[in-house]
């Protein structure tokens, strides 16, 4: 298992939330057909191991009320008329805080060796990480730039 994932599986398992049913490589495969894009590696192996937290979407599992949603809870932006508009194709939502008050999204694209960027759906959404693994590693850390940026740059500047 990716270090990355490794330390995503130890910190959730910490808080009792761990999906018990990783998703089967024929779920993505048929996951990936449906929708004509090909997964990163990293984004494969996320759901072949840990494929979200126990419950999913909307359930504010972790300290930061945040869920990770299973490959059969991801959403197509194209299909959530709310989430408008991105202009930038293939994003999927996999991510949400607090029942949905904020989601993030990642790109899957026809191409596995894209990096997967990933976005939160602010209006208008803006790139938080410029991969999958990148967010990860920032969601670990309890980055604000990642996990909450609009309250950060509310926040009032350090003298």
């Amino acid at each position: 298992m990716t270090p990355v994932l490794e330390r995503l599986r130890d910190y959730w398992r910490g808080l009792a939330c761990v999906n018990p049913r990783p998703a089967s490589a024929e779920e993505i495969v048929a996951f990936e057909k449906r929708h004509k894009v090909q997964m990163p590696p990293l984004v494969r192996e996320y759901f072949e191991t840990l494929n979200g937290t126990q419950e999913g979407e909307s359930h504010m599992e972790d300290e930061e009320l945040i869920s990770f949603w299973h490959l059969d809870q991801l959403q197509p932006l194209e299909d959530r008329p709310s989430v408008s508009p991105l202009h930038v194709p293939s994003f999927f939502l996999f991510a949400d805080w607090s029942i949905n008050a904020h989601e993030w999204a990642v790109q899957l694209t026809d191409n596995s060796s894209t990096r997967g960027p990933v976005a939160i759906m602010y209006d208008p959404p803006q790139q938080v990480a410029a991969s999958f693994e990148e967010f990860l590693r920032r969601y670990l850390e309890r980055a604000d730039e990642v996990l909450f940026p609009e309250v950060l740059a509310r926040r009032p500047a350090r003298r």
